[in-house]
């Protein structure tokens, strides 16, 4: 039975400092187990060209093309946590449309060797115009208590020209099933200022789902860049203030070797 699926649903932003401010929009996302995908297992759902409607490229994601995906996502994790991931490795992603590809937030599910148990997320968030990446390893180090898998830790990459870096991020998760969910809550000490939310439903692994799904939305990567910098431009005009990149970060290069 393979394991790989999509999933669709919406995206919530809510911010509440220095003004209010929210939107939300509709999406889908590929949910790929990287076993499955590097043994073939999913073969003739994705089209392989870059100019296609639909496709999931290896250059496009953490370390060098050369190296399979999941020794770099084990690698990663290991080195920022000192344990690496013995199980599967399953990514929720955008896929490369029309030869564009942009992910605000990839995520690399890494299971326990049951391929059920989470046992760490390797969260990687990307920011525009700048074209940065950075990677949080959530693991047991920085999780949080109560019955789903929860991570706590300090922010340390710049993405917004409208948020400043002296936030701390709360992560939550609802593992994937027959639904999925991550809750992202920015704070300033204890107060909440910022909240993201992705609330998807599981759809089939299939060439008609995916035709479904870009039939409602051909161009989604693109939709999503938009949508981002009008979204600034709603903040500008709130007089949000503006935020300086404070410069790279060491941790935000990536796995070369």
């Amino acid at each position: 039975m393979i394991v790989s699926c999509f999933y669709e649903g919406r995206v919530a932003h809510r911010r509440l400092e220095p003004v209010r401010h929210g939107f939300s929009y509709h999406l889908f996302l590929a949910y790929i187990d990287l076993d499955e995908w590097a043994g073939g297992a999913l073969d003739g759902v994705l089209w392989r060209g870059w100019f296609s409607p639909a496709a999931f490229l290896r250059h496009d994601h953490l370390g060098p093309a050369e190296r399979p995906l999941a020794d770099c996502v084990r690698q990663t994790v290991a080195a920022r946590s000192g344990v690496a991931p013995q199980g599967p490795i399953r990514v929720l992603t955008p896929l490369r449309h029309w030869g564009y590809y942009f992910s605000p937030l990839t995520l690399y599910y890494c299971f326990a060797p049951d391929g059920k148990t989470l046992d760490s997320v390797l969260a990687e968030v990307s920011n525009t115009p700048w074209g940065e990446r950075h990677w949080y390893v959530l693991h047991n180090g920085n999780r949080g208590s109560g019955g789903l898998p929860r991570f706590r830790h300090d922010k340390a990459f710049h993405v917004s020209p409208f948020m400043d870096m002296n936030l701390s991020y709360d992560w939550r998760f609802r593992p994937p099933g027959a639904s999925l969910g991550v809750s992202i809550v920015n704070r300033r000490g204890a107060g909440e200022v910022f909240a993201a939310r992705l609330a998807l439903q599981r759809r089939p692994w299939s060439r008609s789902t995916l035709v479904s799904l870009l039939m409602r939305q051909p161009w989604m990567s693109a939709r999503v860049v938009a949508g981002i910098y009008r979204q600034a431009w709603l903040l500008w005009r709130k007089r949000v203030p503006f935020v300086p990149h404070p410069g790279p970060r060491p941790s935000s290069r990536e796995v070369t070797d």
